[in-house]
């Protein structure tokens, strides 16, 4: 790789670093601190790897991108944490509904520490069994957590449905994490993309959806075609991860997994493109 190459690929994090330190830090939002704190280290693991490529090996490069995993693992637990509850209990607010979404003290004060504790012990010790029991533990706050959020009850409005089986991927990823290190008959790809084309990239599409119609005025309701795009990208996604089951086929589901991507990817360039090069629809 050339140094160009580099340097663009390190633009996007350290942009994002200083956009991030800038908003958290002039607002005064120490709740948000340690969000800075995360992406700042996203950028050096980036750099650390791009250093890797140029030449510069510090032998870092695979741990480097797999810290950054679960760095925007540890993202998706906070930032998910705050929005989806809170994008739900609008939601049935404005229906009538009265059972809002809850939170559980214990499991709050405890689900971040086990996240980060289970993400240290993969990268440092990952074939100890401790970091599979750590794993399962995280795997069930995970869960506790999700199921206090009503996400059933969301069912028929897929732009707020979806953020929860978005974070339904996260419990998924910590359960293969940890049957992977106890048991080992789960390979570490599928750990690597329930968490990384599940979690991460199945919440970004969620929340940009939602973003995209709440900034431009536009009443939060998902298409029909932004539905069939969260329903292709899952489908990819469980084709990613259950891909090394398939023996013979591994390869027709890899080739699955990545035509769903492209599919729903494509859908939702086409769906919002027109729709974020345009004035707001209320101005």
């Amino acid at each position: 790789a050339s140094v160009g190459v580099a340097g663009i690929a390190m633009a996007f994090p350290l942009l994002l670093t200083v956009l991030v330190a800038r908003e958290v830090l002039l607002g005064g939002s120490r709740r948000n601190y340690p969000i800075v704190a995360l992406v700042t280290v996203l950028a050096l693991l980036d750099g650390v790897y791009h250093l890797g490529t140029l030449g510069f090996s510090l032998n870092a490069e695979p741990t480097a991108l797999l810290a950054a995993l679960y760095i925007l693992v540890i993202l998706v637990s906070v930032i998910a944490g705050r929005i989806v509850p809170s994008f739900t209990g609008n939601w049935l607010r404005g229906r009538g509904v009265t059972r809002l979404p809850e939170s559980t003290l214990w499991v709050e004060r405890l689900i971040l520490p086990i996240t980060g504790l289970t993400a240290a012990l993969a990268l440092l010790l990952p074939e100890n069994p401790l970091t599979g029991v750590s794993a399962a533990l995280a795997s069930l706050l995970h869960t506790l957590r999700l199921i206090r959020w009503r996400g059933l009850s969301t069912v028929s409005e897929p732009l707020v449905f979806i953020l929860h089986v978005a974070y339904a991927w996260l419990p998924v990823g910590f359960a293969l994490l940890s049957a992977s290190t106890l048991g080992g008959a789960i390979p570490s790809t599928s750990v690597l993309h329930a968490f990384g084309a599940g979690a991460i990239g199945v919440m970004i599409l969620a929340v940009t959806t939602r973003v995209a119609l709440g900034h431009t005025g536009r009443p939060l309701r998902a298409s029909r075609v932004t539905a069939i795009a969260y329903i292709v990208l899952n489908a990819a996604v469980v084709a990613r991860v259950a891909a090394p089951a398939a023996g013979t086929q591994y390869l027709a589901g890899i080739e699955v997994a990545a035509s769903g991507w492209i599919v729903a990817w494509s859908l939702f360039l086409l769906t919002y493109a027109p729709i974020l090069v345009q004035p707001r629809v209320d101005t």
